[in-house]
């Protein structure tokens, strides 16, 4: 569905859900992310768009071109209080017509009013705007997303109010020049199957804020390891994954990769241009079998044909410290050191006390939404 939410002169501003706007891939393939660190454009986007979860698409229109976009998805999320609405902002792009100096004029004009509507819809749930997916508005509700510290000023201009700092997470790199299989693994297919890992992924994230298990089961790419009882004990989504990185945002990894590349071999090795990857998500391992997540890990990628895979954690969750003081994260690891970022979130109908309870547990990242 899609309502006008705002017209002046050419300029038009609708509010879709359920569908994806014609002329946002283009607008997000053009869009370029990160600022000191890892500068990038995303790849896979119509799968990334195709499956998104309760869709908000807030475009801005001149004619019938797309000049920028607010792309929220919606998630019922478990947290320490309960349940509640969650708004991710997964996409905020603009066209290039706003970098153009003969363009300015138009641009603080369109640009202002673009934010001002922003501003105001980001006070309140996106549903009371007519077109929904009948979500129980009386449930708590917050919006967050997750961006660089250097980004918040930016950010808090755009939307035009403060977002808070609620948490920081960290993007941890696994990677294999020569990945084998080293240990048995199955694809969770049957439903039984399914209901068994939900519970346990239940049990295992119930300290967490955040959770959602919208994206589980993602092309059918749940695969775990089983003891000789037939009891899971590792576990993981993988999404296939695609980055055109610009600058890997660390010196000595930029230089490594830009040797290969000069010696050809950056095909062979790790083609950081056109960074094919793989995320690893829903990752669950049991007390003592950690060893099982990371040699699942190691055959995925060899199933996958890959050599690279990310990580995306809470500075404080378990799995995180688990992975990095194992020691076997590969070879990037011991070149490429990302810096912490932000997690931040912004009250739509949040209490005090449920707003400082944001910040309080480790926070449940779906790597779905980073890719």
């Amino acid at each position: 569905m899609q309502k006008a939410l705002f017209e002046k002169g050419s300029f038009q501003l609708k509010l879709t859900t359920e569908e994806v706007p014609i002329d946002l891939q283009r607008l997000i393939d053009s869009t370029v992310l990160g600022t000191k660190g890892l500068i990038y454009r995303h790849g896979r986007v119509e799968d990334r768009l195709k499956f998104m979860h309760h869709p908000y698409h807030l475009s801005l229109y001149r004619g019938e071109k797309m000049l920028g976009n607010l792309s929220l998805a919606h998630y019922d999320t478990k947290m320490s209080f309960g349940m509640a609405n969650a708004y991710y902002i997964r996409y905020f792009a603009f066209d290039k017509i706003f970098k153009t100096s003969s363009q300015e004029k138009k641009k603080r004009s369109s640009d202002n009013v673009f934010r001002r509507i922003i501003a105001n819809i980001m006070t309140r749930h996106p549903s009371e705007h007519g077109i929904n997916y009948n979500e129980t508005t009386e449930a708590p509700a917050y919006h967050y997303a997750y961006i660089e510290p250097d980004n918040m000023r930016s950010l808090h201009h755009a939307m035009g109010f403060d977002f808070q700092t609620s948490r920081r997470f960290e993007t941890i790199p696994f990677s294999r020049l020569k990945p084998k299989k080293t240990v048995d693994f199955e694809e969770v297919i049957d439903e039984k199957d399914r209901s068994e890992v939900k519970e346990l992924l239940s049990q295992f994230y119930s300290g967490h804020n955040g959770v959602h298990f919208e994206y589980l089961f993602h092309h059918d790419n749940y695969f775990v390891v089983r003891d000789d009882d037939g009891k899971i004990i590792a576990g993981c989504q993988v999404n296939d994954c695609m980055f055109h990185v610009e600058n890997v945002g660390s010196p000595m990894f930029q230089a490594i990769t830009r040797g290969l590349k000069i010696t050809g071999l950056d095909k062979a090795v790790l083609d950081i241009e056109n960074l094919r990857f793989l995320s690893f998500d829903h990752v669950y391992t049991t007390p003592g079998n950690e060893k099982f997540l990371i040699r699942l890990m190691e055959s995925l990628l060899a199933k996958f044909k890959l050599k690279f895979s990310l990580l995306w954690f809470d500075s404080e969750d378990p799995t995180l410290k688990m992975l990095v003081n194992s020691g076997k994260l590969g070879w990037v690891s011991k070149v490429y050191k990302a810096s912490p970022n932000n997690i931040v979130t912004h009250s739509i109908t949040l209490d005090e006390e449920q707003k400082k309870a944001l910040t309080e547990r480790p926070w449940f990242i779906a790597t779905f939404d980073m890719t």
